[in-house]
């Protein structure tokens, strides 16, 4: 059974290349960052802009969630326009409502994928024939998948929110603060990135599950 579950796995590793890493995982005991996966190739100009590399792998990786992205283009035009003696309250309501958006998004998955996880993890436990198998371990790749992706979500907009920082306090002199969130901070799931629990789990229950049997 252990020979044909790794043959299974390693088909689902060439047919999706993603799953790849998944692969090593398994029949190398190797541990990789996830943040890295499924990336674009590396742009050909080097000295692109932040603004323009930002939109462009948004694009390309998750077009469908363009719109939970943050906005960093109108961030930056009002951050140019702004009077570095001015109390840049329209920069800060903007940024605002751009954390609270992409707090809320990341939150809802996260919920969701937790929840998936789960019902993974039920199915794993109830596993009683070659099919189921073969059917979970494709159901945890597909998971696997979803979760690069969100970590990835969570890796480019945590990347633009920083950048846009950086350009205020080149602009006002000033070390920026979150105080104006009024307490929301706090609560500010998307910048703590809270997957990491999720993340180990999820590579334990693929690893019992595809592990290979010492020869």
């Amino acid at each position: 059974m252990e020979q044909c579950r790794n043959i299974k796995l390693k088909k689902l590793a060439l047919e999706f290349p993603t799953y790849a890493k998944c692969y090593d995982i398994v029949h190398k005991g190797t541990y990789f960052n996830f943040k890295r996966c499924n990336t674009t190739k590396r742009e050909k100009h080097s000295k692109m802009k932040f603004g323009k590399r930002f939109r462009i792998k948004i694009s390309i990786i998750m077009p469908q969630w363009e719109r939970e992205c943050m906005s960093y283009k109108d961030l930056k035009k009002i951050l140019k326009l702004m009077d570095p003696e001015s109390r840049d309250e329209g920069f800060k309501q903007l940024l605002k409502n751009e954390l609270v958006k992409m707090n809320e998004f990341f939150s809802k998955k996260e919920e969701e994928y937790n929840n998936r996880f789960e019902e993974l993890k039920r199915e794993v436990a109830d596993l009683e024939c070659d099919e189921d198998e073969t059917q979970v371990i494709d159901d945890l790749l597909q998971f696997h998948n979803k979760l690069v992706l969100l970590l990835r979500y969570h890796e480019l907009n945590f990347d633009g929110f920083l950048k846009i920082i950086k350009k205020h306090r080149k602009k006002t002199g000033e070390l920026f603060s979150l105080s104006f969130m009024q307490g929301d901070n706090k609560k500010l799931v998307f910048i703590a990135n809270s997957l990491d629990k999720l993340l180990a789990e999820f590579l334990e229950t693929l690893r019992m599950l595809v592990q290979i049997q010492p020869k």
